[in-house]
């Protein structure tokens, strides 16, 4: 559990979401998230001008194990880039996929109830 639980459940009570669903949809793409870390921290670097990201992925990994608050006093203005191009990348990708599958489901729904009208038509 963490930011993206409470994320999710906030945004499926704001738009009235399944809950289970998408939980699941997001424990699902976890993977996803740990690795578009680092490419979302050097274009936030790149992007608001910050100093670039100094660890590879091997020291990023032992720094993270052996002194984490020390990486965090290191790199933070670099994570705080990547949370803002991540930021800047999903919002508006967020809004595009509601809508879109708004309203495909929205079609798919008004499809459904002319077929069962027609089908309760023909057994009159």
């Amino acid at each position: 559990f963490g930011t993206t639980t409470l994320i999710c459940l906030g945004l499926s009570i704001l738009f009235k979401l399944n809950i289970p669903l998408m939980q699941l949809a997001n424990y699902s793409v976890t993977a996803l998230q740990v690795i578009c870390i680092l490419p979302f921290i050097k274009f936030g670097t790149y992007l608001f001008g910050l100093n670039a990201f100094s660890y590879s992925r091997d020291q990023l990994l032992l720094m993270f194990q052996n002194n984490f608050w020390r990486l965090l006093k290191d790199s933070g203005s670099a994570v705080a880039g990547g949370v803002g191009a991540w930021f800047l990348v999903c919002a508006p990708l967020f809004f595009i996929l509601y809508y879109l599958f708004f309203y495909i489901f929205m079609k798919w729904r008004l499809t459904n109830a002319d077929n069962v009208s027609e089908e309760i038509k023909k057994d009159i």
